[in-house]
């Protein structure tokens, strides 16, 4: 759930971000320019940090990298709903990427820990699965929502489904890792 719901909500705005960039600056000459420096932001963000994330997860467990990327993630992400110019969405996406760096591994290493060899096979093919179906269903969904509601209420409602991905992960995590914990 957790693998369906990052890249729901990552790619329920991928596909819309040229489209906010022209709404933020519509006399640009360089569209996409500037869109490819705004799409880019959270992976120059991501490049730099993530084998930091990874030690991070290391020393103090996936679990809570993985919950505090996705608070983070959300903490970058609904403020873009407000923005007034370009420079400081690519602030924002910038920031974005850090959180980025964390969640996929995170969940990886997760699902590593925590599955029997016999069935390493079938569980990362559902994982696998569950980011196809976020793949597939989060540009259908951001494209109905910025028809509807407009830009601002994509980067809101997304930024909530990945604080609900946080709940549901610290919440999974305290009943199934550790189940005398309440």
């Amino acid at each position: 759930m957790t693998t369906f719901l990052i890249t729901f909500s990552t790619q329920s705005i991928g596909p819309l971000l040229t489209l906010y960039v022209r709404e933020l600056n519509p006399y640009t000459t360089s569209l996409a320019f500037v869109a490819g420096i705004v799409a880019s932001a959270p992976g120059v963000a991501a490049l730099v940090s993530a084998q930091r994330l990874g030690r991070l997860s290391d020393q103090y467990g996936a679990e809570r990298i993985l919950f505090w990327a996705l608070i983070i993630y959300s903490a970058f992400l609904i403020p873009q709903a407000f923005v007034t110019s370009t420079t400081q969405l690519i602030v924002l996406r910038f920031g974005l990427g850090f959180a980025t760096a964390a969640l996929m591994p995170s969940v990886q290493s997760l699902l590593r820990q925590h599955t029997p060899s016999r069935a390493a096979g079938r569980i990362f093919s559902y994982n696998q699965s569950a980011q196809f179906m976020g793949n597939l269903l989060g540009p259908l969904f951001g494209s109905q929502v910025v028809a509807h509601f407009g830009f601002s209420a994509l980067f809101i409602v997304t930024g909530l489904i990945m604080l609900t991905n946080a709940l549901l992960e610290k919440s999974n995590v305290q009943v199934t890792l550790h189940p005398n914990t309440k």
